[in-house]
């Protein structure tokens, strides 16, 4: 966040996707790889101290087998490199966010 407030984008006049002529930069920030969606859930659930109630369903229209954040610009452009991975990151943010409510 810091990286893009002390870069902000050049006000080129330009056209951007969606129509807008201000001047700005969408980034995707993440990971740059996949993660198994049930190590995923692993996480959660040790985080929380709670087994997940899980109900497997066929792929349905529009889910995608696999993603990843495709973090190319944001590298290019600031220099990111993702640090903290989803060991990591998924205690850490289900930490703050029960402090963050109350709960």
């Amino acid at each position: 966040m810091v990286a893009c407030h002390d870069n902000p984008p050049q006000d080129d006049g330009s056209t951007k996707a969606g129509g807008s002529v201000a001047p700005h930069r969408v980034y995707n920030i993440g990971n740059h790889r996949s993660e198994e969606l049930m190590h995923m859930i692993r996480l959660i659930e040790k985080a929380c101290g709670r087994e997940a109630t899980i109900d497997f369903q066929p792929l349905q229209p529009g889910d995608v087998p696999e993603t990843f954040a495709h973090i190319d610009a944001i590298q290019k452009d600031l220099g990111f490199q993702p640090t903290t991975s989803i060991d990591v990151g998924v205690p850490r943010f289900i930490e703050w966010y029960r402090a963050y409510h109350g709960l």
